[in-house]
C-alpha cells in the first residue's frame, strides 16, 4: 500500500517487456561528485552468447536540448560466455549545471555497446548532477547546508492543488 490508500496496491503504471539481444547492457548507474566535479558511470554488459566477446563501452552526456556535453573515455573489456562484466566510464566535469529542487535539471546519459564493429545495444540513463553529504550533524546540499522537515500529505484533486501544498510547505 501507498500511505494510507489502500486502493494503490499491485501494478497501477504502465509495463514494458523487453527483448534483448544475447550480449547487451544490463544496467548503467551514474554517480556524480558535486565536490570533485566528476561523473562515473558503473555500467555492466551481461553476454548469454555461447562464446566469450571482446567488446566496446562508450557514453556521451545530452542535455534537454539534446546538445552534446563530456564524452567518458571508451573502455574495451572481455565478456566471458554466460558471465556479466562492470566497467567503469569516468569523466571531469568542471561546470554541469547543479540539479536543484528549484531547477530540477536533467541530463541523460547514452550508453553504446559495441561489438565486431557494430552498434549491439543502446541505453539511455536520465540523471540529475547533485551530491548529497554529511558534515557532522548537518545535511549539505550540491554544498549549502540544508534542514530537512517532513511532511505528509493524502492524494491532491489536481496537480494545481499538489503544487500549492508543496509550496505552503517550503514556505
Amino acid at each position: 500500500p501507498i500511505g494510507g490508500s489502500f486502493l494503490l496496491t499491485g501494478i497501477w503504471q504502465s509495463v514494458h517487456l523487453l527483448a534483448l539481444p544475447p550480449l547487451y547492457l544490463e544496467d548503467v548507474f551514474v554517480q556524480t561528485s558535486v565536490r570533485r566535479r566528476t561523473i562515473r558511470a558503473t555500467v555492466t554488459v551481461r553476454n548469454e552468447d555461447p562464446v566469450a566477446r571482446t567488446v566496446t563501452v562508450s557514453a556521451d552526456i545530452r542535455d534537454r536540448a539534446a546538445r552534446p556535453g563530456p564524452s567518458l573515455p571508451s573502455v574495451r573489456v572481455t565478456v566471458p560466455a554466460g558471465q556479466a562484466r562492470q566497467v567503469t566510464l569516468a569523466a571531469r566535469w568542471p561546470q554541469p549545471r547543479l540539479w536543484s529542487l528549484d531547477d530540477p535539471y536533467l541530463y541523460r546519459l547514452v550508453t553504446i555497446l559495441t561489438a565486431d564493429g557494430r552498434v549491439v545495444d543502446r541505453l539511455a540513463t536520465r540523471f540529475g548532477f547533485r551530491e548529497v553529504w554529511t558534515e557532522g550533524p548537518h545535511f549539505v546540499f550540491n554544498g549549502v547546508p540544508m534542514k530537512l522537515f517532513a511532511t505528509s500529505a493524502w492524494s491532491m484533486d489536481t496537480w494545481e492543488a499538489a503544487c500549492a501544498h508543496v509550496a505552503r510547505m517550503k514556505r
